[in-house]
């Protein structure tokens, strides 16, 4: 911290003094006062929010702020406040606030994400002709009863001209956000530009009931992650479909299975066949954002049942929320983790099966009730694999724990066989969470039937599309891609 500087006080010179010192006139027979020279507590766009001086520049009696009581030691500099519109606030500031904050008796704060979370969007130069076509079958379909625009209904796909893009709405968004609502004060936070992010809140929130201006975008934060500095994170929650971009906050996160409607987006993450190109869709009752809301709530209401709110922390009703998914199963990995690593514990695989509340061994035993594996070639089945078969134990993949964790609940285990390498397929995760279950048990979205004369176009498409369906085949990227080729593209 820069030395205090001294300042005289003179006969009728009058000082609104700083750091919560009272403000007083000094009078000529006074001995001269030593009062802080004050910090400016804010900048937006170069400006003191409180004395109006660039950033750099001082006025001689010091900014009229009071970013920190005198005598404490507060840290000398500023960081970026993500809640406060990108504005850069001095860290003795940003703490006095959060002194203040205090739980609401009613609400806690849910922050979500919004593409692959709440919605996916993909701009027009990404949509061949067939599925533009498919798109505006459903569009029909959708608005046939909105005449006033697309923000007077709840349809869940919209075309946007201005922004030359389509967006999709993830199955139950609606419904969710209104129900949670109630009981979370929701913000938006995404790496979008902000004029993507008021797009899309006005698309959610036509009335602005549920976001209000609580919507921050990639330009109210530095580089490529995210943070929140001024809401207490004992208080809040997050939905988002990635950890990595929330390094400081991964005990409040709930992460989502990515949502992939559109094909682009699946194949910027290689996630297989999109959701539009399977004819597909999350079931409204039983896919991720419903069993989230449920999870909320459960939370919602454990952590006002605290005896002591003051004390009570939201990471810690999560978490033990979580540790119920999988209390009771005892598992063992085969093939997972390599056996030479010193610390196994500290791999992802086994941390989120401790989270979800399983006991994990290292040898088999009676009690061992599952076995996590990866098949190293066909065929080639390990010792504890062939251990397990023996006793008619239940022998998944990893992604079995993957969508246990997301899902919130114990997944059937039949549905996730162990795979041949150690990565989740996340087109056939995501598939298997929607709750459409299987590539041929899923459903297609309402309003889109493939009979009709103005679906024949598609022909050629939707018959690659079947047949790798009939076959349960779930790489046929590259037929899929001769067929596209085509196609005449927008």
């Amino acid at each position: 911290m820069q030395e205090e500087e001294l300042v005289s006080v003179h006969e009728d010179e009058k000082i609104t003094p700083v750091c919560d010192q009272a403000a007083a006139v000094q009078q000529a027979d006074e001995k001269p006062a030593v009062v802080r020279r004050g910090a400016h507590p804010g900048f937006f766009w170069g400006m003191c929010t409180m004395c109006g001086h660039r950033e750099g520049s001082m006025p001689d009696n010091g900014c009229l702020g009071e970013p920190a009581a005198q005598g404490e030691d507060a840290i000398d500099g500023y960081v970026v406040v993500p809640e406060a519109g990108g504005m850069k606030m001095h860290l003795s500031e940003l703490e006095r606030i959060r002194k203040k904050s205090k739980p609401n008796q009613t609400r806690l704060t849910l922050v979500l994400d919004l593409d692959h979370t709440l919605l996916n969007t993909c701009h027009f130069s990404a949509l061949g002709e067939q599925h533009v076509a498919m798109l505006n079958q459903l569009l029909c379909t959708e608005h046939k009863d909105c005449p006033q625009g697309v923000h007077d209904c709840d349809a869940m796909l919209h075309r946007i001209p201005w922004m030359q893009s389509w967006t999709k709405l993830r199955p139950h968004t609606r419904d969710f956000l209104r129900n949670v609502s109630e009981s979370w004060q929701l913000y938006i936070n995404t790496m979008g530009d902000r004029n993507y992010a008021e797009a899309m809140a006005r698309l959610l929130d036509p009335n602005k009931t549920l976001f209000g201006s609580r919507i921050i975008s990639r330009n109210d934060q530095e580089g490529k992650t995210k943070t929140l500095e001024i809401l207490e994170e004992s208080l809040f929650l997050i939905l988002d479909d990635s950890g990595s971009v929330w390094p400081k906050h991964e005990p409040n996160l709930l992460i989502a299975p990515r949502y992939h409607f559109f094909p682009q987006s699946s194949r910027d993450f290689g996630a297989g066949n999109s959701l539009l190109e399977s004819r597909r869709d999350e079931d409204l009752q039983t896919g991720w954002l419903a069993a989230v809301e449920q999870i909320l709530g459960r939370v919602h209401t454990a952590f006002f049942a605290s005896e002591n709110l003051e004390t009570a922390d939201v990471r810690k009703v999560l978490a033990a929320e979580k540790s119920k998914v999988l209390a009771g199963v005892h598992l063992i990995f085969s093939g997972v983790i390599h056996n030479k690593r010193k610390k196994p514990e500290s791999s992802r695989w086994w941390r989120l099966a401790v989270s979800l509340g399983a006991t994990v061994h290292t040898e088999q035993s009676d009690e061992v009730t599952h076995v996590v594996a990866i098949l190293r070639g066909a065929g080639n089945k390990t010792e504890k694999v062939r251990w397990a078969i023996k006793r008619k134990l239940p022998v998944v993949g990893v992604g079995w724990l993957e969508a246990c964790g997301q899902m919130w609940s114990r997944m059937s285990e039949a549905e996730f066989p162990p795979a041949s390498e150690n990565l989740v397929n996340e087109a056939e995760l995501a598939l298997k969470v929607a709750g459409g279950g299987t590539a041929n048990q899923a459903e297609a979205p309402a309003g889109l039937d493939i009979n009709q004369e103005n679906g024949a176009e598609l022909d050629p498409v939707l018959e690659t599309l079947q047949t790798a369906q009939a076959q349960n085949v779930g790489a046929v990227q590259g037929t899929l891609e001769g067929t596209l080729n085509r196609v005449p593209r927008e």
